[in-house]
């Protein structure tokens, strides 16, 4: 996952049962990278701010998780982009 809105970081878990192989590893920092190339740690969290401050407007509400959705689908085609097999990123 990545955290952070000024000097983004990737965190990783660190049980052994979470090792994953070479190419899984490259397909999770390519969408996290995308993430952070999109800034959109800031994004998301303006998007909650605005959901805080306004949080009578149930269109905000739902902009703000298509907004999350989209960001996510992006990412993933850019994982997709980068050569990773459909089949195995879903996997």
């Amino acid at each position: 996952m990545l955290v952070g809105i000024l000097r983004p970081a990737i965190l990783l878990p660190t049980d052994r049962e979470a090792e994953l192989a070479d190419a899984a590893l490259r397909a999770v920092f390519v969408h996290e990278l995308a993430h952070a190339s999109r800034r959109d740690c800031l994004w998301g969290t303006l998007g909650r701010l605005a959901c805080c401050a306004l949080w009578m407007q149930p269109l905000l509400w739902l902009l703000s998780r298509a907004m999350e959705e989209a960001a996510e689908a992006a990412c993933d085609e850019a994982v997709l982009r980068g050569g990773c097999p459909a089949s195995e990123y879903a996997r």
